[in-house]
């Protein structure tokens, strides 16, 4: 057979190069097609984030079969602290197996939550409840009344003048939230009063309360409306304050008709001691004595 030319097969060797390169090139092109389908069309895993709007803790030498004790408040603050005082109950071992409290904005509280009895106890307002459920009082009894205190707009440039001429000149921050007495109903009722044009306002709506103050420390707005407990985490900062309103209702913590009467006790000593936590932060609470058990039937607690 005849031998072929010394540089055909130098041809052939870079054709087939050529070609394997193609193919790989193909290769990858299919293979990206081909996952950005399944990506489309697939449901991909969700990843479940922790949940941080909650505290637990166990109380212990307690059965396994026990349930927790749950609990609603709508602030973090000494959320904590009042679970951890729980757990250390005596009177609770006989019947729970830990403390679960939870917060978030009175807003998201359902009339579900209320007459399948989700929390054993919560804290709320009367008008609030009673709006959600008819017939509250078949459901929950209210033990506990919170202290009254300060509602107040806040300014860092000067004192904030009670004038339609002052709010159109100054932005404004207040909470999503249209539960919120401190951030959006008593600051809005106000300028009502006062014959502003909300909707000429510059008013920005922030989801919450640590954007909102955070806003205001940067200086994003110039006011916001809050309790006097502002002022404790102002730093060197200075304030200047003019009052919404002098006696803002905090509430009424509220527990299930159908609990252990032994608990009763332990339940009203450890939210005097959350009250006190909150007074503590500010000197814009009423006095301790504006806060007290309703139930004269809890008087007998040492």
């Amino acid at each position: 057979m005849r031998d072929l030319p010394k540089h055909v097969p130098l041809l052939l060797s870079a054709w087939q190069s050529r070609w394997l390169y193609i193919a790989c090139v193909i290769g990858l092109v299919l293979s990206g097609l081909m996952l950005m389908r399944v990506m489309s069309t697939d449901t991909l895993p969700v990843l479940q984030l922790p949940d941080h709007r909650s505290f637990r803790c166990d109380i212990a030498n307690t059965r396994d079969d026990l349930p927790d004790y749950q609990i609603l408040t709508v602030h973090y603050s000494g959320a904590e602290k009042l679970a951890r005082e729980l757990c250390q109950s005596t009177a609770l071992k006989q019947h729970y197996g830990g403390v679960n409290i939870q917060w978030f904005p009175r807003g998201e509280l359902t009339a579900r939550h209320i007459v399948e009895e989700r929390f054993d106890l919560f804290w709320s307002r009367d008008q609030r409840v009673q709006g959600l459920v008819p017939r509250f009082n078949q459901y929950y009894e209210s033990i506990f009344q919170l202290p009254h205190y300060q509602v107040m707009w806040f300014s860092q440039d000067k004192i904030p003048a009670l004038t339609p001429e002052y709010f159109d000149q100054h932005s404004i921050g207040l909470l999503e939230d249209m539960e919120s007495y401190s951030h959006f109903l008593m600051p809005l009722n106000q300028l009502k009063a006062l014959g502003v044009d909300v909707s000429r306002l510059r008013i920005t709506y922030f989801p919450n309360y640590y954007l909102l103050k955070q806003a205001f420390w940067r200086g994003d707005v110039d006011l916001i409306s809050d309790g006097s407990w502002l002022e404790a985490s102002a730093g060197d900062r200075t304030l200047y304050h003019k009052l919404i309103d002098e006696h803002a209702a905090m509430g009424h913590w509220y527990a299930r008709r159908t609990r252990p009467a032994a608990i009763d006790c332990a339940l009203l000593r450890s939210l005097q001691d959350y009250t006190g936590h909150l007074q503590s932060m500010s000197v814009g609470y009423a006095s301790a004595t504006d806060s007290a058990p309703i139930d004269d039937k809890m008087g007998g607690c040492k």
